[in-house]
C-alpha cells in the first residue's frame, strides 16, 4: 500500500492557492556509500546539493566534520528515476569541515557546481561534463549559489556572501569577464547579504532564502534587473541547508522549500505559489514521517518531465517525484477547460 505523507501548511482550505500539488515517488535512491572513503561514489560526509535534468541526477557533498582537508566531490546517478546505480565521484576538492557544495545545476549534459570553502578556490565555479565527469571550466571563486540563467541564454549566475547582486559570466569563459558584477547584476537583495538558498526558473525569475529566515521572490526584468519582490514566506531556518527550488508546472508556478527551524526531515518541506499563498503538500508512495534528521534538503525542478529531484542530508538519502495536481486541482482544472470549450462553441 502506498503510504501519504500530508503536510499541512495552511491554516485553512479557504487560504489555500488555487492550484495544489501532489508528488508521487517514482524512485528512491540510497546515497550510503557515497560517505565510505573506500568506495568510487565517495561524496564526502554528506549529500547537500542536487542538480537533475529529467534523466540524469548529481548530487554534492558536504564535510560535516569528517576532517579537514577530506576530498569532496559530486556523484551522478544515470537514468535515476528508474537506477540506484551509483557512478564515479568527480569534482574532489580538499575541503574544510562544515563547508562544502552549496549548489548543482545541470544543462545540455554540462553539471555547474558552486562551491565555498570559506575562501575562494580554483575550483568554486566550475562546469563538469556530466557523462566524463572531466572538469570543463572553472573560475576562482567562493560561491553561496550558481545556476544557469535563461535571462542570459544558459550563462552562469551566481551570489556572492555579503553582496545583494547576482554575478553572470557566459558559460563557455567562466574566467573571463563577467557580464554583470557586484555593480549592476540583477538585484537578490531583501534586507540579507548572507544567501541560504536560491534557484532560477525557466523565465529567469529568482528566489532566495537568506540569513533573516526570509524567502523572496524576484520577478526579471532583464538580463542584468530585477523588478518586484515579493516575500513568500518568513520565520524559516536562518543556516546552511535551507533551499528551494521554483516549479513552473503546466498548472501553476510553484515555489518548494524547506524550513529547518525546528523541523525534521518530512515536516521541513513545505510549498508556496508564487503569489506566497501557502499550499497543502502531500507527498505519496514514501513516508517522510518516521527519520529523525536535520531536515536539510535540496530540490531540483525539470519542468520538461514534470519531475523534481530531492536529497536529504542526514538520511543520505534521494528521491525523484513526478509532480503532478492534487486531485481537487485536476477537476477544476478540467472544470476550467471544459467552459473554455463551451465559450467557444
Amino acid at each position: 500500500m502506498m503510504k501519504t505523507l500530508a503536510i499541512a501548511m495552511i491554516a485553512g482550505s479557504a487560504a489555500t492557492a488555487s492550484g495544489q500539488l501532489t508528488l508521487n515517488l517514482v524512485n528512491q535512491i540510497d546515497l550510503l556509500d557515497t560517505q565510505d572513503p573506500a568506495s568510487a561514489s565517495f561524496i564526502g560526509s554528506n549529500p547537500s546539493a542536487v542538480g537533475w535534468d529529467g534523466t540524469n541526477m548529481y548530487v554534492a557533498g558536504w564535510n560535516n566534520g569528517r576532517g579537514a582537508g577530506t576530498d569532496h566531490g559530486l556523484v551522478g546517478i544515470a537514468n535515476a528515476a528508474s537506477s540506484d546505480a551509483l557512478g564515479t565521484a568527480f569534482g574532489q576538492i580538499p575541503t574544510p569541515d562544515f563547508r562544502g557544495y552549496n549548489s548543482v545545476d545541470v544543462q545540455n549534459g554540462r553539471v555547474l557546481a558552486g562551491y565555498d570553502g570559506g575562501s575562494a578556490n580554483p575550483q568554486g565555479l566550475a562546469i563538469y561534463n556530466g557523462a566524463t565527469g572531466a572538469l570543463e571550466d572553472s573560475r576562482n571563486e567562493r560561491v553561496a549559489f550558481a545556476n544557469f540563467d535563461p535571462s542570459n541564454g544558459g550563462d552562469v549566475a551566481w551570489s556572492v556572501f555579503g553582496s545583494g547582486r547576482l554575478r553572470v559570466v557566459d558559460q563557455n569563459n567562466l574566467p573571463g569577464p563577467t557580464t554583470f558584477d557586484g555593480t549592476n547584476g540583477p538585484v537578490i537583495f531583501a534586507g540579507s547579504t548572507i544567501q541560504r538558498g536560491q534557484d532560477i526558473d525557466d523565465n529567469g525569475n529568482i528566489t532566495l532564502n537568506d540569513a533573516n529566515g526570509n524567502l523572496t521572490h524576484f520577478t526579471r526584468t532583464g538580463a542584468g534587473s530585477t523588478g518586484t519582490q515579493l516575500l513568500l514566506a518568513s520565520g524559516l531556518g536562518v543556516g546552511n541547508g535551507n533551499n528551494n527550488a521554483i516549479l513552473n508546472t503546466g498548472f501553476g508556478d510553484f515555489v518548494l522549500y524547506n524550513d529547518r527551524n525546528g523541523n525534521t526531515y518530512g515536516s521541513s518541506i513545505a510549498g508556496v505559489d508564487t503569489a506566497g499563498n501557502p499550499i497543502a503538500l502531500p507527498i505519496n508512495g514514501v513516508d517522510l514521517s518516521t527519520a529523525t534528521s536535520t531536515g536539510w534538503w535540496d530540490f531540483d525542478y525539470d519542468s520538461a518531465t514534470g519531475t523534481l529531484a530531492a536529497v536529504e542530508f542526514s538520511t543520505r538519502q534521494a528521491f525523484v517525484f513526478q509532480v503532478v495536481p492534487a486531485p481537487g486541482t485536476a477537476a477544476l482544472l478540467g472544470l476550467g477547460g471544459l467552459a473554455a470549450a463551451r465559450r467557444r462553441r
